[in-house]
């Protein structure tokens, strides 16, 4: 019977996700497609297509991602389910979010838990509720993505959902780790991030809390500890796992670097995986990365390069987190190169400020070192 073959194969794709055999599932999906449109099963078409769109998800497929999820969201509203079509809302945000527009995919995402929560759909909120958190980032809301990561993990606890539970512990751990500095905080959550992807045998996961785990000790000056965490997750993470994460995994390895040479060479490894195809905030995070690096080995011309790189991924759509970092890199570049203007100090009080106020921790010592060399900051903005 093709309706009864169709939802097995669905089903079987559903649980392939999970552990990344992205391969299979597609192929699950591929043979379930022709027997659902035979049998009419415009509900499992609208589920079918939203797991193909997220399969190709993390391997970077972005026009294939989109045009999955706007078939998802077509089916569902043909057959009428609120929640297939709010699942549908949540799957355009990844697709937004694989492109690198991350205020069109918060708005997605958030659109999406609020159907979710009018109408009951807890598993679903519990599923989309930490990609808020994520894209609340790039908007500088560091501290409400924590507060989202952390309702989150609660909630999937509560409903038994060990994946979801995992994503939120990510999150929290990630922008604790990365942004706060909150050092009692995230490993706490990364380790929790970590028993769980090894329990779900999550790889890409499992890679992504080793370079949570990294994080921590880079902040904790555990420099070999960070640059070992990095080698870990490169060598045993899959190919999705590598479009996921490899990017961000060699640029906290450059900036845990002994010297400039080993550095310079985790950064080249850095870019030639994004060259074939990565996870958007691997652009991001990259290029925050090999800013903080290259102003580490005094390389002012590296600094520039990797804000242009920036700039011109961003470029579709501008947020508040990318015109802080390339306007940082570049104040700091000019006074790397010896300008002490009134004006560029002005810029670095205005960006520590900036800095301060959104809790983006991690920025704040380089502006300090420059404001301190050109005779201090005044008022401390933190208070």
């Amino acid at each position: 019977d093709d309706a009864q073959r169709a939802r097995a194969l669905i089903g079987m794709a559903s649980g392939m996700r999970v552990n990344d055999r992205i391969d299979d599932g597609l192929a699950a999906l591929a043979e379930a497609q022709p027997l659902a449109e035979r049998a009419g099963l415009t509900l499992e078409l609208a589920r079918l297509h939203h797991l193909r769109g997220n399969l190709y998800f993390p391997l970077g497929r972005l026009d294939d991602c989109l045009r999955e999820h706007q078939l998802s969201l077509e089916y569902a509203r043909k057959a009428g389910s609120i929640e297939a079509e709010a699942t549908a809302v949540g799957g355009l945000g990844d697709a937004y979010y694989l492109q690198g527009r991350m205020r069109s995919a918060h708005e997605q995402f958030a659109r999406c838990v609020e159907l979710s929560r009018e109408h009951g759909f807890a598993r679903l909120e519990a599923s989309v509720l930490h990609m808020v958190g994520w894209t609340s980032e790039y908007l500088l809301r560091m501290r409400e993505a924590v507060n989202i990561g952390l309702e989150g993990a609660a909630l999937a606890k509560r409903l038994s959902d060990p994946r979801a539970e995992l994503l939120s512990h990510g999150l929290v751990a990630a922008i604790a780790a990365r942004v706060l500095r909150d050092l009692d905080l995230a490993p706490a959550h990364a380790g929790e991030q970590r028993r769980l992807a090894e329990m779900l045998d999550a790889n890409r996961f499992y890679a992504q809390a080793l370079h949570n785990a990294a994080q921590i000790a880079l902040a904790r000056g555990d420099r070999e500890g960070a640059r070992e965490l990095c080698r870990q997750g490169l060598a045993d993470v899959s190919e999705a796992g590598r479009r996921f994460v490899g990017p961000i995994l060699y640029g906290v390895m450059a900036r845990a670097a002994q010297n400039a040479a080993e550095g310079a060479e985790a950064l080249h490894e850095g870019e030639a995986l994004l060259g074939a195809g990565a996870v958007s905030h691997n652009h991001f995070w990259f290029a925050s990365d090999a800013i903080d690096a290259t102003f580490e080995w005094a390389d002012w011309d590296g600094i520039e390069r990797y804000c242009a790189r920036l700039e011109r991924y961003a470029m579709r759509e501008p947020l508040p987190w990318s015109d802080f970092v390339i306007a940082r890199g570049r104040a700091l570049a000019r006074f790397g190169r010896g300008e002490r203007s009134a004006e560029l100090r002005a810029t670095l009080v205005e960006l520590r400020e900036m800095a301060a106020r959104s809790e983006f921790h991690s920025t704040l010592p380089a502006l300090d070192s420059a404001l301190a060399a050109m005779g201090g900051l005044g008022s401390d903005p933190c208070g």
